[in-house]
């Protein structure tokens, strides 16, 4: 969260590798075999957050902040080789490339007066240049005592 008007600016980035091993099947008389495969997703994130005015409840502060930005992903990975008896087939199983996806958000968070109970919430809703309209929303609660 931001105070009043203060915006932040944030950048956050994740990478991801997958390293499959060949995988032999001896049960049957096929004997099927799936080859090795390589994959790697790399992730990143802009935004910008504007924090709102605190609001002063019977049980406390409310606090809400505004947040936009941007996603980008790239996704690139090996062919897969699948031999089944004495037959072999190679395919590509795609989605390899970059998309990017723009968004908007609305956090919330509710702390008790005595500080011992927090209540955060939010939402986002996002478009992908795929075309693809996405909405998420979160909800915790959190108990000290």
């Amino acid at each position: 969260m931001t105070v009043d008007g203060l915006q932040h600016a944030g950048a956050a980035r994740r990478c991801t590798g997958g390293f499959r091993r060949p995988h032999p099947e001896t049960g049957s008389a096929a004997n099927l075999t799936l080859d090795s495969r390589t994959s790697y997703l790399v992730e990143a994130r802009l935004q910008l957050e504007r924090g709102l005015a605190d609001r002063a409840t019977a049980g406390g502060t409310l606090m809400s902040g505004l947040r936009f930005g941007v996603d980008a992903q790239y996704l690139k990975g090996d062919d897969v080789t699948l031999s089944a008896g004495s037959g072999t087939s190679t395919f590509t199983p795609g989605g390899d490339g970059a998309a990017g996806r723009a968004f908007v958000g609305l956090d919330m968070r509710h702390l008790s007066t005595d500080g011992n109970r927090e209540l955060r919430g939010g939402v986002e809703l996002g478009q992908s240049t795929e075309g693809m309209t996405d909405l998420s929303a979160t909800l915790r609660r959190d108990v000290s005592f």
